[in-house]
């Protein structure tokens, strides 16, 4: 059973004193002066040993004896190969249990926080590190966000200068992002990468979190503040845990793409009778309204054209609907027809300056063309629908190859009235909405998010209350060897 050994006790008393022991007498061993234990068990001799493996300490053994005792070389040696034995299979047994409970939470939960804090507390038990962090990259920021931290019980470390994010130009995690290589760092005081986020760190050890096609979803790291506290050993370990959790992130990435296909299959199955009857009462209404247009006087013609009008335009929506329901197959795209033709759909005020900035020739992308264009005809609806007096919408597009992948990246831009910061994180939610019940039901954006995700892209959101926001999507470059 495990036990918590306090810091006065005489295992972590040991552990202190950094070496073993092999005493005659108990009261000569200055540890061993208030030991309960000693005194209850009436000990006269002791040896206390360090269980190590390289330079970490696995554990402590104890050999005791009610009589006066006189250790031999030889029986040091032994006690020693002993105890040497007994750390490598403790330290074996600990990494053999730290894989299995991580791959039992990557086949059991969907929780991505508390797999990453799993893995990453893992990773400082394994390695005796001080501080352990996962940071995921984003591809849109070209930043690496610090999603997971641990630091060990009894370390008080001085963290509040610590970022949640960094760029992959900077310090030696974005180093070992940029360059997709691990870091083995003994002093880090003496490594001009090294930036400091703790205080009094002197050793890190920093590897890549990598998938089959060598792309970077992230860096795994450990710190400590002992120098040269980390080895060989160390690295092989913790980049087995990052490839455990790039498993994990890909599973609930998976996971998460099931559960919105399911919930779009289960609209589609709500919707998909009712968008029929629709179709087929408008149409009927179609022709009536044709026949009042043909048989009426001018003022029920111009009633009859204004029917008409918007009988198309709900069939248009009809038909989008539809195409968003059925399955299509994804083809090769190119992005700027695709938002030329979203934006022709709209109508955009005059007191709206439009600008579009994409180049025609950018490489295409795998998708399905009315899916895309309903997706960048929401993104700009959005965006003329928060500048009702006047504004600036510009959309950008670029070609961009963060780590080594190349990416479309599309920028819709408005000069609105921005998102409050406490709603950034809603309006990706299925039903959330700012808008007024006839102009909005919330699906728009959740609806998009899952679709640009299901397409292995991102979508993200950059807003400052009074001055406008940016919607950024990120779609991966169409590759016909893939």
């Amino acid at each position: 059973m495990d036990q918590e050994i306090g810091e006065n006790n005489v295992p972590f008393l040991l552990i202190e004193r950094g070496e073993n022991f092999y005493a005659m007498r108990q009261e000569e061993v200055l540890i061993f002066q208030h030991s309960s234990f000693g005194h209850r068990e009436r000990i006269k001799s002791v040896a206390g040993v360090l269980l190590k493996v390289d330079k970490d300490i696995v554990g402590v053994m104890f050999i005791n004896y009610r009589r006066p005792h006189n250790f031999s070389e030889d029986e040091k040696k032994v006690i020693e190969t002993l105890a040497s034995s007994a750390a490598i299979a403790i330290h074996h047994q600990r990494w053999l249990t730290a894989r299995s409970e991580i791959n039992r939470q990557i086949i059991s939960t969907l929780d991505h926080e508390k797999l990453l804090n799993l893995i990453v507390q893992q990773a400082v038990k394994i390695t005796g590190a001080d501080v352990g962090v996962i940071s995921l990259f984003d591809p849109g920021e070209q930043k690496l966000e610090a999603k997971a931290k641990y630091l060990v019980k009894n370390i008080k470390l001085d963290s509040s200068d610590r970022r949640d994010s960094t760029s992959i130009d900077e310090g030696i995690t974005g180093w070992v992002a940029k360059y997709r290589q691990s870091a083995l760092v003994n002093n880090v005081q003496t490594d001009n990468r090294y930036q400091a986020y703790f205080a009094n760190i002197h050793s890190e050890l920093c590897v890549p979190l990598l998938d089959k096609d060598s792309n970077v979803f992230g860096v795994l790291n450990v710190e400590s503040r002992r120098i040269s506290a980390f080895n060989q050993i160390h690295q092989p370990m913790l980049e087995a845990l990052a490839n455990q959790a790039v498993i994990g992130i890909q599973n609930l990435e998976n996971k998460k793409q099931l559960v919105n296909m399911e919930t779009i299959a289960t609209l589609g199955d709500l919707a998909g009778p009712l968008v029929h009857h629709m179709h087929n009462d408008i149409g009927a209404i179609r022709v009536l309204a044709k026949n009042i247009y043909a048989q009426g006087n001018d003022y029920s013609k111009e009633k009859a054209s204004m029917i008409l009008s918007l009988v198309e335009r709900v069939l248009q929506g009809t038909d989008r609907m539809t195409s968003w329901i059925k399955e299509n197959n994804t083809q090769p795209i190119n992005i700027c027809q695709i938002v030329v033709e979203a934006q022709a759909r709209i109508s955009i005020p005059p007191e709206i300056t439009l600008s579009i900035d994409i180049p025609d020739n950018l490489p295409k992308v795998l998708g399905g063309e009315q899916q895309l264009t309903d997706v960048f005809d929401n993104l700009i609806q959005n965006a003329v629908d928060v500048m009702p007096q006047r504004g600036e919408l510009s959309i950008i597009g670029r070609s961009v190859q963060p780590m080594a992948r190349f990416w479309v990246e599309v920028r819709v831009c408005d000069t609105g009235i921005g998102i409050l910061t406490e709603n950034i994180e809603n309006i990706f939610l299925p039903g959330y909405t700012t808008k007024d019940e006839k102009r909005g039901m919330g699906f728009g954006l959740w609806w998009t998010k899952a679709y640009i995700e299901r397409l292995g892209g991102y979508l993200s959101v950059e807003s400052l209350p009074g001055k406008g926001s940016q919607f950024i999507v990120l779609l991966p470059v169409y590759n016909p060897k893939a």
